[in-house]
């Protein structure tokens, strides 16, 4: 059980504000336009993520009960030590995935005020030059940068309340039947592609189990602000999206390097468009300095749960910058959005093999309606990689299979002779 006082800390209602505000970073900017390339019957894959994040959200609070030092411990608690550190070494691999995306995100934004930044190869030349002006103002002033991702949470929230709401105003239904599936997909691929794309925007749905230990009664407030926290997040999704792709068409769409300030130009006006694309940039930037730090901080960390010497936080800083670098570039695609969708997919696949086995915990470790809760999240993410094109689902497995290599090498090297 955990060691909390049950009367104090976050209660239900700020805790759904946490999760949502987790999750709704600025990793969503570029998705419009991502989503753009398969068609609006996206909006079906939100409802299925969110079915899918509802899952998989209760099974990661249903694991505070089986430990208190968060779901990767429980993973190792229920599964065996191998298991959690296959978990955590996932997490750790996805990191620069995630840190290049968010990069993107920022550099989308800085294109739509500089349009000679917004083609390729500038747009990955700025991203790349993001990354290290970030790595190198971790390595100086990483309160500074913590502080910065807070203040710009709220920033960041502008742009997509904003398409939200007003941007119904000109939304053209004719618009959206039109961009109902894009290219030769049949109505099932689309469906699966658009699933994890949209699965995507739902990372961060772990926030409240993460802190079950500052939580208020935590048994009962983190499954409460989970799930509140995924409904509002999945409510304002489907909102702006959609209402974006009833703006801009389908293929405009999916060239666009800033979508909500596009689609906010349509609507408001250029000075409108300019201020949203600041603001979504300035959130970016604060998102993409506490993902370099926060990314940092658990590279150090993992080493020590592999139970070997840890490098030193500035080298991890470098280091995780440098792939995060790389990843960009060796992805270069003719558009920022298609580039987009082919790294947040391959995060998105890490992460769901992260999840399946936090689900598997859950179906070791609890009975009845905890346990189906479970299963269900477990087949869900399998399934969900299973249906997905199989260059992305040979790149998991690849991945997979060479961390599990990894954790049982290390761990035969530490048993004594």
């Amino acid at each position: 059980m955990l060691k909390t006082d049950q009367t104090a800390g976050i209660g239900p209602v700020m805790g759904t504000f946490l999760v949502t505000t987790t999750m709704i970073g600025s990793g969503v900017f570029l998705l419009p336009a991502t989503l753009a390339a398969v068609g609006t019957i996206s909006v079906i894959g939100w409802l299925i993520a969110a079915a899918g994040a509802l899952l998989m959200g209760l099974s990661l609070a249903f694991l505070c009960r089986v430990s208190d030092l968060g779901f990767m411990d429980a993973i190792g608690k229920a599964l065996g030590p191998e298991a959690g550190q296959i978990a955590a070494l996932l997490y750790f691999v996805a990191f620069p995935l995630i840190l290049a995306a968010v990069a993107l995100a920022a550099g989308g934004n800085i294109g739509f005020l500089l349009p000679q930044l917004s083609a390729q190869p500038q747009a990955s030349w700025v991203a790349v030059g993001l990354i290290l002006l970030m790595v190198g103002i971790v390595q100086v002033g990483a309160i500074a940068v913590a502080r910065v991702g807070s203040l710009t949470l709220l920033l960041g929230l502008i742009p997509i309340l904003l398409v939200a709401t007003a941007g119904w105003t000109r939304f053209d239904p004719a618009i959206f039947r039109a961009g109902w599936i894009i290219g030769d997909r049949t109505p099932a691929d689309a469906l699966f592609e658009a699933t994890l794309l949209c699965f995507w925007a739902f990372l961060g749905l772990e926030a409240a189990s993460v802190i079950s230990r500052r939580m208020k009664d935590p048994a009962r407030t983190v499954p409460i602000a989970t799930v509140g926290g995924i409904l509002l997040a999945t409510v304002i999704y489907i909102s702006a999206t959609t209402a974006v792709a009833g703006i801009i068409p389908a293929p405009i769409l999916a060239k666009s390097s800033a979508p909500f300030a596009d689609a906010t130009r349509i609507f408001l006006g250029s000075i409108a468009a300019v201020l949203v694309a600041l603001a979504a940039a300035a959130k970016a930037i604060g998102t993409l300095g506490s993902t370099q730090l926060g990314g940092a901080e658990t590279w150090v960390g993992f080493q020590r749960l592999l139970g070997v010497k840890g490098m030193p936080f500035g080298v991890a800083n470098l280091l995780l910058g440098l792939l995060a670098s790389a990843v960009v570039l060796a992805t270069a695609s003719p558009t920022l959005a298609g580039q987009y969708g082919q790294i947040i997919s391959a995060a998105v696949v890490l992460t769901l093999l992260v999840f399946a086995l936090a689900a598997a915990a859950v179906v070791r470790t609890t009975r009845g309606m905890r346990r189906l809760v479970g299963l269900a999240a477990f087949l869900f993410c399998l399934g969900l990689i299973a249906v997905q094109p199989t260059a992305t689902l040979l790149m998991g497995v690849a991945v997979a299979v060479a961390i599990t290599l990894i954790v049982l090498v290390v761990r035969a090297a530490r048993k004594p002779a």
